[in-house]
């Protein structure tokens, strides 16, 4: 649709990392009251189960808050936001909630939640992120397509029979992706930057899914922390595990998971070999005691594993042949997920002849975050990404150094101070400085 010319927001962000300042002239709506348009076919059509307009609060500016789901009819809402009838859904939902800022830009960011977060926490969790972006005019939206074992989704086995499916996951997130874009279009502002932002589960099993995707409706991604997928960081877990002594590779460093049951629970929860395989988690835990279920669960090869198996891992590959600008980014102290499975990815894309539409940043000292593997990413890193992002997109700008806060400036392996834009694994050796943690060597750098 096109833009009525109300008003103009012109917005000066100063990237506090030495990239150069750039105008973010964006035009600017009163959202308040294209909400207070919305009608009732239309929250019908776009499955909106609650809405409210919200004052504004400390650092969030007042804004239209709407809570729904993608193609899942049943599923009920509190004020909240939180899905309140799980046990009575035969299928999960892909659940959604948004905010769109009574002073409206043409930029919106879609997060997928870490971890085992409902959609509603990300709010809290990035708020250094999300309070600034609303500020200037972002419309923030969290897309959550819980799994098997997730709070609310419990017990496993009532959600992994069919019509669950791994596929479920790209599904709901490339349905709800153009659900969200057209209804801000429709309703709201259509937007001009669509940005994905994700990390942890959130890139592992949410939007590094869409990267790939033709019919993807985003303009660019940024994904953090998700590795190679679930299946190879379940693999790298295991090799930890068996190494003697216990040492995440590459790094060196000793695994978050010391005793067999934090090893076993490690390997077959919702995030682990129970995402596809749940006829191989019945196998483990059938086994007497903790040392055999946690030898069994070691075992696993899913190349050995039933064709459905395989199949169902294949849905939870990321695809290299990226479509869209992507920053990735990892934190070489992190033992969640294990940074290997990072450059693995990165070598693919490069492998598929994207290496221009990518742009990885290693930092050594950060870790994954939570409360087991401080020390986390600082927000101001995920802004930093943001701005980058959108500045790559919109104008071409190379993505320049961001600010890691205590971690330093951090330029991208594809800089002139990092020129390894064809190497991540030479661009992980530049910044370790070919040895780990321990201060030994590490074989693959030299």
């Amino acid at each position: 649709m096109g833009f009525p010319k109300k008003c103009y927001l012109t917005l000066w962000l100063v990237f506090l990392t030495g990239n150069t300042a750039i105008s973010a002239s964006a035009y600017a709506e009163d959202c308040e009251a294209k909400y207070h348009s919305l009608t009732d076919e239309q929250r019908e059509r776009f499955d909106i189960a609650y809405d409210e307009w919200k004052p504004a609060a400390p650092g969030i500016p007042a804004h239209a808050f709407l809570v729904g789901c993608q193609g899942c009819a049943g599923a009920r809402y509190d004020a909240n936001g939180n899905h309140v009838n799980s046990l009575e859904m035969k299928k999960v939902p892909t659940s959604w909630v948004m905010r769109v800022p009574k002073n409206c830009a043409d930029r919106t960011l879609v997060f997928v939640p870490p971890g085992m977060a409902p959609a509603t926490q990300v709010f809290t969790l990035f708020a250094g992120l999300i309070g600034p972006l609303m500020n200037e005019g972002y419309a923030i939206a969290v897309m959550h397509h819980a799994g098997p074992g997730f709070p609310g989704f419990t017990p496993y086995e009532a959600f992994m029979k069919p019509p669950f499916h791994t596929h479920d996951y790209r599904n709901g997130y490339l349905g709800t992706s153009h659900l969200l874009r057209d209804l801000l279009s429709e309703v709201f502002v259509a937007p001009a930057g669509y940005y994905a932002f994700s990390s942890s589960r959130g890139t592992s099993m949410g939007n590094a899914l869409l990267a790939d995707e033709p019919g993807a409706p985003f303009d660019g991604f940024v994904l953090g922390t998700g590795g190679n997928g679930v299946l190879t960081t379940i693999m790298d877990r295991i090799a930890s595990y068996l190494a003697e002594p216990n040492r995440v590779p590459l790094t060196g460093l000793t695994p978050m998971e010391t005793t067999a049951q934090a090893k076993l629970d490690n390997l077959i929860g919702p995030v682990g070999i129970s995402t596809a395989d749940p006829q191989y988690r019945e196998a483990v835990l059938a086994e007497p005691d903790v040392d055999a279920q946690l030898a069994l669960a070691l075992a696993y090869d899913a190349t050995k594993r039933p064709k459905a198996v395989r199949r169902a891992w294949e849905d939870m590959e990321f695809g290299a042949d990226l479509q869209r600008p992507t920053i990735i980014f990892h934190g070489l102290r992190d033992r969640t997920v294990f940074p290997g499975g990072q450059l693995e990815f990165v070598e693919r894309i490069v492998g598929a002849g994207k290496s221009e539409l990518v742009r990885l940043y290693l930092v050594r000292n950060m870790s994954h975050g939570g409360p087991f593997d401080p020390p986390p990413p600082p927000q101001g890193f995920f802004l930093d990404a943001v701005h980058a992002l959108d500045a790559w997109v919109r104008s071409g700008t190379e993505p320049g150094a961001l600010n890691a806060g205590q971690f330093g400036v951090q330029p991208s392996c594809s800089s002139d101070s990092r020129p390894f834009a064809e190497d991540p694994l030479g661009c992980f050796c530049s910044v370790m400085g070919g040895v780990d943690f321990n201060g030994e060597l590490i074989a693959e750098c030299h």
